[in-house]
Formats: structure tokens, C-alpha cells, sequence
């Protein structure tokens, strides 16, 4: 009698996990080094599995109506640089922190149906953008200004934001 009026268990699941390509200027800028380049969205995919520590929806067959998926979307991804541009009669310096925006979408598998859907942003605090951009290393360029161990605090507060989010609401 009382399995009757029990509230069946709700599983939650990883869906998809999408880095839209950087098709700006800008990955250009903050991506080159002397020494090496790196690719921040192929790097951010593989971080992000790495810190969302849920099972995956693909893994398993028994799903059920009550079950919940979360896909994580990474539509803006940007590294952070100092630099200048040279006009001829001046240098205009040209700067940027490094950000990351993250879009979550809570569905049923089943029926695929959205039931929340959140959206958080992380730009990284002024001194510590400071700090990297006053590195010898940053000066001259002799490796890129930021990196995926840069991005990465970040990215897990981004993701905190939008888990807390989504279980408040929910």
C-alpha cells in the first residue's frame, strides 16, 4: 500500500556536451604563442567531462519517464590578452579577459521534453588578469596568455552556478 504513494526516484543524466567553434578574431589573438598555440575549445570539451561527474545518458537503456537529462552548451569561450595595435601614428592597446559562458537545458529523455533551461557567464577577476598579463612570458609572447588551467575555475563556477540554478528552480 504505501509503494502506491511513493514518489518514484528521478536519475539524472550527462546528454550532450557542445563547444561551438571560435570564429572570431579574437582566437587568433589570444590562442598564439612563439613557442606553441593551443585550442581552447577542444581542450574546454575535454575538461568539462572531466568535471561533471555524472553517468551518461547513452550508457544506460533502462530509461525511465521519471529520469532527467542535463545537455551543457559552451556557445562563448574566450582566452584573455594585452596587446597592441600599431595605427601608424600610435599603438592602441587591445585587451580582453578571458570569459566563458555556459548554457544547460534540463529534458526528460524520454519524451524530450525541456522542463528548465539556465545560462551563466565567468569573466576572470581583474588582478588575477593582471598578474597573467604582466608575465614575462605574456610580454613577449612566448606562450599564449591564458590557458585551459586558467579557464578552468571558470568553467567549474559557471557549471556550479548553473547546477544550484537548476535545483533551486526545479
Amino acid at each position: 500500500m504505501f509503494g502506491l504513494f511513493s514518489k518514484a526516484e528521478q536519475r539524472v543524466f550527462l546528454g550532450q556536451i557542445r563547444v561551438f567553434p571560435r570564429d572570431s578574431i579574437k582566437p587568433a589573438i589570444d590562442e598564439w604563442g612563439c613557442m606553441h598555440s593551443i585550442d581552447l575549445a577542444a581542450d574546454t570539451r575535454d575538461r568539462f567531462a572531466e568535471i561533471i561527474s555524472l553517468p551518461e545518458l547513452t550508457e544506460f537503456r533502462d530509461i525511465t519517464k521519471h529520469d532527467l537529462a542535463i545537455d551543457f552548451a559552451i556557445p562563448h569561450l574566450q582566452g584573455g590578452t594585452l596587446c597592441a595595435l600599431d595605427l601608424g601614428i600610435g599603438a592602441m592597446p587591445l585587451m580582453w579577459r578571458p570569459k566563458v559562458t555556459v548554457h544547460a537545458r534540463l529534458y526528460h529523455p524520454i519524451s524530450n521534453k525541456t522542463r528548465y533551461i539556465a545560462k551563466a557567464k565567468e569573466k576572470m577577476p581583474w588582478p588575477h588578469y593582471w598578474s597573467k598579463v604582466i608575465h614575462l612570458n605574456s610580454l613577449f609572447h612566448l606562450t599564449p596568455n591564458f590557458s585551459i588551467e586558467d579557464l578552468e575555475p571558470l568553467l567549474c563556477r559557471a557549471i556550479l552556478r548553473l547546477l544550484v540554478d537548476i535545483q533551486r528552480k526545479t
